[in-house]
């Protein structure tokens, strides 16, 4: 499954609709393939929300017949620990905590956690354990943020 081709498809239907196209992950579970699409709105959405994205997405991802072989397909919020699929999408998260994890290990680690302070052209700077980090959003396998818990 081409993931570029699916977004190009399916953002314009879901920011038409008056959401934020998030991001979209393509899983095999078993011999089922899963496209999860994650859309947000002021407020949070909600079940019918998801209903809704999912009905004019599909129809859309059908016409334009951009996903060969039997797919799932499942619309949800990003929620609490919304995953950051994109540079553009950070600069909002300034002062959030944020996870990432490296795609090759820096000093012997790949999973980092801290305070994101600034957003550098392709950079993302955090605050780690009160020393700044800065790494290349391009290295990262994952980012998300990472709220602590009450």
């Amino acid at each position: 499954m081409n993931i570029q081709r699916v977004s190009d498809v399916i953002k314009p239907v879901i920011t038409g609709l008056g959401y934020e196209f998030v991001g979209c992950d393509h899983l095999i579970q078993g011999s089922q393939a899963l496209l999860r699409v994650y859309v947000d709105k002021p407020g949070g959405v909600n079940i019918d929300d998801c209903a809704l994205v999912s009905r004019q997405i599909g129809a859309a991802l059908d016409v334009d017949d951009t996903v060969e072989g039997r797919y799932n397909l499942e619309v949800s919020s990003p929620g609490r620990k919304r995953r950051l699929f994109n540079i553009d999408q950070c600069p909002r998260f300034i002062g959030s905590r944020i996870a990432v994890r490296l795609r090759v290990a820096l000093d012997g680690r790949k999973n980092f956690t801290g305070e994101l302070q600034q957003v550098v052209e392709n950079n993302l700077v955090l605050l780690v354990d009160g020393v700044p980090l800065s790494v290349a959003f391009s290295d990262l396998e994952k980012a998300n943020l990472d709220p602590i818990d009450d």
